[in-house]
């Protein structure tokens, strides 16, 4: 027993001095490369950041039922991206339904032709770009259609009657769009997606900003907002 223990302790020491040393290094490497990339703290990368941010909506809870989360967007100036968007019909959002809905709409703005993509836990089930709306659904429900039942939709373009159809028969949690007037009719039966249309149209990729762990709690970043939510 005691021989066995004995070999148990130097291989945890070794183990724990062979990592303190990669990890040593690699923070001496990534030291280098911000040094050579941006220059001195003086310069940029400063210890501090002060955020001046606004509550625009509580959010019907966090990451967890029983968290709190709430989005925020910069003081001072109006909102951008998703947080541009309105909400036509449906129940509140929660946390969860802006981190879909952000990974699609980001997803679908990436695309020039008519594209369509179906986001669930944060993972694509299905994206294609078709020369119309309709097809370009079509062909990202086939690539898993199982997945894609209780998931988030976005699309690139005004939903027409069409697509609206065909996005009725699968049960959705949100669907985001340019422009979504038109289909809300063909949204029947009691379970209603919660339907976000770009009040201030819907801007390309590119506009996100870094995530940060600012507040007392979990923070992530959408399009031109923030989200947090409370441990």
């Amino acid at each position: 027993m005691r021989c066995a223990w004995s070999w148990r302790e130097r291989f945890s020491r070794r183990l724990r001095d062979t990592t303190a040393l990669i990890t040593t290094e690699i923070g001496t490497a990534v030291g280098r490369l911000r040094t050579r990339f941006f220059g001195s703290e003086n310069r940029c990368c400063r210890r501090r950041v002060h955020l001046a941010l606004r509550r625009q909506q509580e959010l019907r809870y966090g990451e967890n039922p029983h968290q709190a989360a709430a989005l925020y967007v910069p003081a001072g100036r109006a909102p951008e991206g998703l947080a541009a968007a309105r909400q036509l019909q449906g129940k509140e959002l929660s946390y969860n339904n802006l981190v879909d809905l952000e990974a699609a709409r980001s997803l679908a703005a990436e695309f020039k032709n008519p594209a369509a993509v179906i986001i669930k836990h944060n993972n694509p089930c299905g994206t294609a770009e078709q020369g119309t709306l309709l097809e370009a659904y079509l062909k990202a429900l086939a690539c898993d259609p199982v997945s894609a039942f209780g998931g988030v939709l976005a699309f690139n373009r005004a939903v027409d009657a069409a697509t609206a159809e065909e996005v009725a028969k699968l049960f959705a949690e949100c669907i985001a769009a340019p422009g979504l007037r038109t289909a809300q009719r063909k949204f029947r039966g009691q379970e209603k997606p919660a339907a976000v249309g770009a009040a201030r149209g819907w801007p390309g990729a590119g506009t996100r900003i870094c995530s940060s762990s600012a507040f007392s709690g979990n923070a992530g970043a959408a399009a031109g907002s923030r989200r947090n939510q409370g441990w």
